[in-house]
């Protein structure tokens, strides 16, 4: 059996060159899996999942689903039998919008940071809010005469207009009505109307019940303990570490 050539290499650079040199070589093999395209769909399904529990967690989001004989989808004239359809539609909207983009690698004299930046939902709510799902039809005598309204646009009131809106003329009524689209409530002449304040919860485009959801999110320590956990076994898929003068 013939014997195989061993090669092997001198460097004759100073150690700070050597260490430029190991250091390139490092990035370039650590970003391949760091900023691997695998990589970023797993994250981004994990951060997904997390948002689209915490809207669900919401105070206002249970409301609509389980608020009872007062619930919120009897405020809107939510069809009964279309809530959760509806719901599940304005969530798809909201994980698809979230994204997660590798940033440029910072480069210090001793450190490398690979980090990602996050994009969660647009601020303008402009994809939900040109979505049926979140609009009542009126189709009721009055709306046809002209005297009510014909759509109904809760989730931006939701979202955006809630407190400062109120509508004159009519309340609602409460009861079981077979005949109702949410089979809870009719809108009644007399007196007035308003979007129920929810305990904790604003209405405005920076503060209402999702950016609400959002933000304790981030405060989550398991959310952030899951993240890390991911970054940290992405990292070690090289083997690899940063080197340092100290290290020579």
């Amino acid at each position: 059996m013939e014997d195989w050539w061993l090669m092997g290499f001198i460097f004759k650079d100073s150690d700070q060159t050597i260490i430029k040199k190991l250091n390139e070589a490092f990035i370039k093999k650590f970003t391949q899996s760091f900023y691997d395209g695998h990589n970023n769909t797993i994250i981004e399904a994990v951060v997904q999942r997390y948002v689209v529990t915490a809207i669900r967690s919401s105070q206002v989001w249970q409301n609509i689903i389980n608020g009872g004989a007062e619930g919120l989808d009897a405020h809107f004239g939510i069809p009964s039998g279309e809530v959760n359809s509806r719901l599940e539609t304005l969530l798809d909207i909201w994980s698809k919008e979230i994204l997660v983009k590798p940033q440029p690698i910072k480069r210090r004299p001793r450190t490398f940071t690979f980090s990602y930046k996050f994009y969660a939902i647009k601020a303008d709510w402009a994809d939900v809010l040109s979505n049926p799902a979140g609009v009542t039809i009126n189709n009721s005598k009055n709306a046809r005469k002209g005297i009510a309204a014909t759509h109904l646009p809760w989730l931006e009131w939701l979202l955006v207009s809630g407190d400062q809106l109120e509508i004159e003329g009519y309340h609602i009524d409460f009861n079981n009505y077979a005949q109702s689209r949410s089979g809870k409530a009719f809108m009644r002449p007399q007196l007035s109307w308003k979007v129920p304040p929810q305990e904790g919860v604003g209405f405005s485009t920076n503060n209402n019940f999702v950016t609400k959801a959002l933000e304790d999110l981030t405060k989550d320590q398991n959310f952030r303990k899951n993240l890390t956990r991911m970054f940290k076994n992405i990292s070690k898929m090289d083997g690899g570490s940063t080197i340092s003068a100290g290290d020579l």
